[in-house]
């Protein structure tokens, strides 16, 4: 959507971002009763389809931006997507099943032209949407399993044995829509304030400092009788700066912040420190020496080494990679057997939500399948 013409004042913005939509306590319904019905119909086909799921994510989000001491922008859009889980086969094999030997084939997603645009607000609209979807997908589905019985039928026997899919326990639950509640004329003002430093400095070229609130709910329903509806608020502030130095060499500097309440971000103070910080770092780079190339071990601190751990180990260990030959396989044959040191322990907590004082944007309280978070 396009940002609102005229002027407006802020407790109307928030009175029209932050409303809970009369609809909330439908869209389940309508899904859920959608879904049942496509499931009947696909039950008499000559290919049924074994699983559907039908996720409905909204995103209502406002936005601003600021350079060099100006405010430059303000957004608010409301986005709703659908995503379509539908497969026909069975759990060993199914549609999702990876094609050896397909190029960029070789792989088909149940979903493979991307998520549909729907409406909400009104239950008949999304049903029709649902209809429409749900039948372009199922055509697919029944395409990619010929596709898949064939490649089954003309390869040598695949290493891996395991199944496709696995049943889960059906989950219950909803929440109410949490609001959107910014005040747009404080975040401007404090955007123009984390941008001012970057004004008094002649050697920055490029500054910007944005913030955006964002609230996430998603509607939920499966063949398996899962039904979910939850909502989650999450706020961010982004400042960077550019400079360059004497070769030309690009020279990027930011910190970004996150929180669950925009109340929860850093106070000003705090901010405009970092943009200082940045100031006088992007300074010291423009004179810092080039380092030579270098081969050896390296000693990673603070925040590169946790990202560092996450590319290195944790991509390496999500499950739908495991299934993806051109995917980093590394553990794959490794279940059971100890991949680091005694000294090491390794926790998957999608349940915690804050560590050290910080908020954890990684949280969630079920998973894109209907699965409910937990420590493993």
């Amino acid at each position: 959507m396009r940002p609102l013409r005229g002027k407006c004042v802020a407790t109307v913005l928030v009175a029209a971002i932050g409303a809970t939509p009369l609809y909330a306590d439908t869209t389940l319904k309508t899904m859920a009763k959608e879904l049942q019905r496509s499931m009947k119909v696909f039950a008499k086909q000559p290919v049924p389809a074994y699983y559907l799921s039908y996720e409905i994510t909204e995103d209502r989000t406002v936005s601003a931006r600021a350079s060099f001491g100006s405010v430059t922008g303000w957004a608010e859009t409301v986005n709703r997507v659908l995503d379509i889980d539908i497969r026909v086969g069975g759990y060993e094999l199914d549609n999702t099943h990876p094609i050896r030997g397909g190029g960029l084939r070789s792989f088909m997603p149940s979903m493979p032209s991307g998520y549909a645009q729907v409406p909400v607000a009104n239950a008949d609209a999304l049903r029709g949407q649902l209809w429409y979807w749900t039948d372009k997908r199922y055509k697919q589905a029944i395409e990619q399993f010929t596709m898949v019985k064939t490649n089954v039928q003309v390869k040598v026997e695949e290493e891996d044995t395991t199944g496709d899919f696995s049943p889960a326990k059906a989950e219950k639950a909803t929440e109410k829509t949490v609001p959107l509640s910014v005040d747009r004329a404080a975040w401007e003002e404090k955007l123009r304030k984390y941008t001012e430093p970057f004004t008094q400095s002649p050697h920055i070229y490029r500054s910007n400092a944005s913030f955006s609130g964002d609230v996430e709910t998603r509607w939920y329903v499966n063949s398996d009788g899962s039904r979910i509806k939850v909502s989650q608020p999450s706020y961010r502030l982004f400042v960077s700066a550019s400079t360059k130095a004497e070769d030309g060499m690009e020279l990027p500097r930011y910190e970004s912040f996150f929180a669950f309440t925009a109340d929860s971000l850093p106070d000003d103070a705090t901010v405009v420190a970092a943009a200082r910080k940045m100031v006088a770092d992007l300074q010291a780079l423009r004179e810092a020496p080039l380092v030579e190339p270098y081969t050896g071990p390296a000693i990673l601190s603070g925040r590169a080494s946790g990202v560092f751990f996450h590319e290195i180990l944790g991509h390496r260990l999500e499950g739908h990679r495991q299934k993806r030959t051109d995917e980093g396989q590394t553990f794959k044959k490794m279940v059971g057997e100890r991949v680091l040191p005694e000294s090491f322990s390794v926790i998957f907590d999608p349940t915690v939500t804050t560590a050290g004082g910080t908020d954890l944007m990684g949280t969630y309280r079920y998973d894109n399948q209907g699965v409910k978070a937990r420590r493993v």
